[in-house]
């Protein structure tokens, strides 16, 4: 596959969420609503 063939792949998984395209040349994994889990964990560790 040519480079511009993944474009519309990309933008399909930026579009949801996962990735971070907005530096060009580079992809970023994001994990979607990773921070609501680490605050709820660590609320729920603080009441132990």
């Amino acid at each position: 596959m040519a480079s511009n063939e993944y474009a519309p792949y990309r933008d399909r998984i930026v579009k949801k969420g996962i990735l971070d395209g907005s530096e060009r040349g580079t992809l970023k994994f994001i994990l979607p609503l990773f921070e609501d889990y680490v605050i709820s964990t660590y609320d729920a560790l603080e009441q132990i």
